[in-house]
C-alpha cells in the first residue's frame, strides 16, 4: 500500500475514535448504572407526589393538560446540604475549556450515551440529571434525593464519572502524542498499527471512459436540446 501524508484532521479523527473505543465498556457500564438509578429516583418521586397531593397517578396527565399542574421531563438531582440548610447539586466540576474539550475527545455515539445523564445548569459544571421519559407533575424539592441507599449509589456514580473524565483526558493526550510523531501513513503503519487501521483509504484515480453509446446519446441531446425543442 502506498504511503501518503497524514493531515491534522486525520489525527484528530483517529484520536477521537480510539479514545471512544478505549472507554466504550466503561461508558456503557456507567450509562446502565445511571439508568438504574434514574428508575429508582422516579419511582420514589411518584410515591412522594402521590402522598403529598392525594391525587392518583392516572389523573396526572389530565391535570397537566388543563394547566392545573406544571410539567417536568428532566430534573437536576440535589441532596440536602449540611451547610446553611441549602440543597447541593451532584456536580462534576469542569471548566468551560475542559467540558468542551472532553466532548471533542469522544465520538457522537459515546457522547450521546454518557451525556444523557449529564447536563449544564447555571455554570459550566456538569450535573447529574434524571430523565422521566414522559411529562410528570413538577413538585417543589422533588429533585432532592433523601433515600440513603440511593444517595450512596449516586455518590459512587459521580466518582466513577469523574474518574472516567480523567482517564479520557489522559488517554486522548497520550494518543495524540503518538499520532503527532507520524507524518505519513507508512510511519503510522510501522509505529502504531491500531491507529493506521483507521486511516482513510486513498481512492484510485478513475480512468474509466464513457461508453460509446452514452457519448452518442449526449451528443444527440446537445443537438436536439434538453428537453428537446418541439417543432412549431
Amino acid at each position: 500500500m502506498k504511503s501518503f501524508p497524514i493531515t491534522k484532521e486525520m489525527r484528530q479523527d483517529i484520536a477521537q475514535r480510539l479514545t471512544s473505543k478505549a472507554v466504550q465498556a466503561e461508558v456503557d457500564a456507567i450509562a446502565a448504572e445511571a439508568e438504574h438509578i434514574n428508575k429508582r429516583f422516579w419511582k420514589q418521586y411518584e410515591k412522594k407526589l402521590r402522598a403529598a397531593s392525594g391525587v392518583p397517578s392516572t389523573k396526572w396527565p389530565e391535570l397537566i393538560r388543563i394547566g392545573m399542574a406544571r410539567s417536568v421531563h428532566t430534573l437536576v438531582l440535589y441532596r440536602h446540604g449540611k451547610k446553611n440548610n441549602h440543597h447541593e447539586a451532584f456536580t462534576i466540576e469542569q471548566s468551560r475549556t475542559e467540558a468542551d474539550l472532553l466532548r471533542g475527545m469522544l465520538t457522537t455515539q459515546v457522547k450521546g450515551k454518557l451525556f444523557t445523564w449529564l447536563g449544564k445548569r447555571f455554570s459550566h459544571n456538569l450535573h447529574l440529571k434524571a430523565c422521566a421519559g414522559k411529562a410528570m407533575p413538577d413538585m417543589n424539592e422533588g429533585n432532592v434525593v433523601t433515600d440513603p441507599d440511593l444517595l450512596a449509589d449516586i455518590d459512587a456514580l459521580q466518582e466513577r464519572v469523574k474518574h472516567l473524565f480523567s482517564a479520557v483526558r489522559d488517554f486522548h493526550f497520550q494518543t495524540e502524542t503518538v499520532l503527532a510523531s507520524c507524518r505519513t501513513a507508512k510511519q503510522m503503519r510501522e509505529l502504531f498499527p491500531e491507529g493506521a487501521k483507521l486511516l482513510p483509504q486513498p481512492q484510485a484515480p478513475r480512468q474509466d471512459l464513457a461508453p460509446t453509446e452514452l457519448a452518442a446519446s449526449v451528443t444527440d441531446m446537445l443537438r436536439r436540446g434538453v428537453p428537446p425543442v418541439k417543432a412549431a
